[in-house]
């Protein structure tokens, strides 16, 4: 999908190395990645949007799924958390299945921590899900902050 977008832009522009990532491929669209209608939204933010979507895509999780983001041991780098840990996952969440988030969430151990599960939602629930996310993200992170102290 993204690619077409890609091939036909500015010469120059992006980073020759950037391309289409495997994963981009396995149906967790990443629809709608921004209201085009919007005014704040012109058609050249839209590019630059996907265009970093995909260079992040393939230079992070690799072009076969072997990038460094796929080499990373959460748990071995600690569970411990000094501060409140919100997850924010999609149930059709396919590059980060929600299964694994539950397990690796159950380990942490934190001063507050909350699971939000959004049914439906794939990987990119802030784009994907925008109200209901902010609506989640006030319910739940507020209220921690307007208690914290400072």
């Amino acid at each position: 999908m993204f690619s077409g977008i890609l091939s036909s832009g500015v010469p120059g522009r992006l980073p020759t190395s950037c391309g289409s990532a495997d994963w981009n491929k396995s149906g967790d669209a990443l629809e709608p990645i921004s209201d085009l209608a919007s005014p704040a939204m012109s058609l050249s933010d839209f590019y630059y949007q996907v265009a970093g979507f995909e260079c992040s895509s393939l230079h992070l999780f690799g072009e076969h799924l072997d990038g460094p983001a796929m080499q990373v041991d959460l748990p071995a780098l600690g569970l411990d958390f000094a501060v409140p840990i919100f997850f924010f996952e999609g149930t059709a969440d396919q590059p980060t299945p929600i299964e694994l988030a539950e397990q690796y969430y159950e380990q942490v151990r934190a001063p507050h921590k909350e699971f939000v599960r959004f049914a439906g939602g794939h990987h990119f629930i802030a784009l994907n899900m925008p109200d209901e996310f902010l609506m989640e993200l006030l319910a739940r992170v507020q209220p921690i902050l307007a208690t914290s102290t400072r």
